[in-house]
């Protein structure tokens, strides 16, 4: 079993965003490399979890400047 976590911390204005993915695979290290469907995987995953983060911090900015 195979766990890879990759982060990405992105700053917006005074905002730092960190997005954390986790996935697990069977493969063994060699052959995961040469998976495509994990980095695509990946980078849908990375995506939706930033959009969602993103969006989470713009409403509680937005209710805290109320």
């Amino acid at each position: 079993m195979v766990r890879i976590v990759v982060s990405l911390t992105v700053r917006l204005r005074s905002e730092c965003i960190l997005v954390s993915i986790e996935y697990a695979s069977t493969y063994k290290p060699k052959e995961l490399v040469h998976r495509r469907g994990v980095l695509k995987y990946f980078a849908v995953k990375m995506r939706e979890e930033f959009m969602r983060k993103l969006l989470s911090t713009a409403i509680v900015n937005t209710s805290m400047q109320k």
